[in-house]
């Protein structure tokens, strides 16, 4: 069985896991799953963290990717490079929103 953690499901493994469904947290403890998540809810993180909107440490994260035994998936660069297409504004200094205007470069993606 493979197990894709979003960026919730691994805040609240490491904060709560009661707040995990029963199913969900009877397949994270299940030792012959492969558990994953992708390198993009890590810059998630990162983002909030930055923005003062998630108070969390390295260490903490780093050891919940430990503990859970998450392999990090890399995000392709095709995928990173689609998101140039998209224009990133900053609004107040804590909220960032992101414009959905497609680009004309996106549709040749």
């Amino acid at each position: 069985m493979r197990l894709l953690l979003d960026t919730v499901a691994f805040l609240w493994a490491l904060d709560d896991p009661r707040r995990l469904s029963g199913p969900a947290r009877s397949a994270l403890a299940n030792t012959k799953a492969v558990r994953e998540i992708s390198s993009l809810s890590l810059s998630e993180i990162a983002i909030k963290v930055a923005l003062g909107k998630l108070k969390l440490q390295k260490v903490d994260v780093m050891d919940g990717l430990s503990d859970l035994r998450l392999r990090v998936l890399l995000t392709p660069p095709s995928m990173l490079t689609a998101f140039l297409a998209f224009p990133l504004t900053t609004m107040i200094p804590s909220t960032v929103r992101l414009s959905l205007r497609p680009s004309p470069r996106m549709s040749r993606l």
